[in-house]
């Protein structure tokens, strides 16, 4: 997983010049699921290279290792981990800048949108509700839609919500 994040982050960033060079001056990052921990830190890097960005998260949470070693889906990952001796603390040294809440430095006045199910057990509880504090509290152009179903069914209303991902599209 760790090595596809880092290779699919190289790929859209090697796309930013031509991007510059062909006069593309605003991107929307979407993200689902799994998704939006990507699309979280490449808008973040993004807004740092002086694109304007938006972006629009179907179903995220604040720490990416929290819900590989707590998440219900990824249960096999962290016994396989725990198996090959690494604990929590180490995982979340070497996996935490993947996580949102440490790529939101530069998307302050960005607009976001955040599908969040209250009952996911795949990112967390906690974990979401955590991600929805900080948006609330430090990004005033953020929007948060709860969804009261589980993690897939949940995936499945925030797609069909066009209605509310719109606005968040660049011009």
């Amino acid at each position: 997983t760790i090595e596809r994040f880092g290779f699919l982050e190289k790929t859209v960033r090697n796309d930013f010049p031509s991007f510059k060079r062909d006069g593309v001056e605003s991107l929307c990052f979407y993200g689902s699921s799994l998704g939006s921990i990507l699309a979280t830190r490449l808008a973040n890097i993004a807004k740092a290279e002086g694109f304007k960005v938006s972006l629009v998260l179907n179903l995220s949470s604040a720490s990416f290792p929290y819900a590989v070693w707590h998440g219900k889906a990824t249960r096999h990952i962290q016994k396989e981990l725990a198996a090959k001796g690494v604990n929590f603390a180490e995982l979340n040294k070497a996996w935490g800048y993947l996580s949102p809440i440490n790529n939101l430095a530069n998307l302050r006045v960005t607009p976001i949108l955040l599908f969040a199910s209250s009952r996911d057990d795949t990112f967390g509880r906690n974990n979401v509700a955590e991600l929805i504090v900080e948006l609330k509290k430090n990004h005033p152009r953020a929007h948060c839609s709860q969804i009261w179903f589980g993690h897939k069914l949940a995936l499945i209303k925030g797609i069909t919500r066009g209605d509310l991902i719109r606005p968040f599209l660049p011009s």
